[in-house]
């Protein structure tokens, strides 16, 4: 089902959404890119706490959105294994970085 229609969508988009649709598809690549690199850039700081606070909201809010629309999207019938099993590694991982969030980092420990 959603694998097939991901397939068109990448190869040309055709039936399923005309020109813009792959354009679509390369703006989202493009969106996830940037926030890899985000989180690439931000590896050696403690998530939390002043500095590291906007990286934990800006990845608490892309997954608790992404969990949000997969549950949906789960309730609303499209209940293939993919589907559930990113919805509940989204949400978990929403749930972590809220976490995260909302509590004060440890101090690392010293050597």
């Amino acid at each position: 089902g959603h694998a097939v229609r991901v397939f068109a969508l990448l190869h040309g988009g055709a039936a399923t959404g005309g020109a813009t649709a792959p354009l679509l598809v390369q703006v989202l690549g493009a969106l996830a890119l940037g926030f890899a690199m985000l989180n690439w850039m931000n590896r050696t700081q403690t998530i939390g706490g002043i500095y590291g606070r906007p990286v934990a909201f800006a990845n608490a809010l892309q997954f608790t959105a992404g969990a949000l629309a997969l549950v949906k999207g789960a309730m609303a019938g499209a209940r293939d294994p993919l589907t559930l099993g990113l919805a509940a590694a989204w949400s978990l991982f929403a749930l972590l970085f809220l976490r995260l969030m909302f509590t004060h980092p440890s101090a690392p420990p010293r050597s």
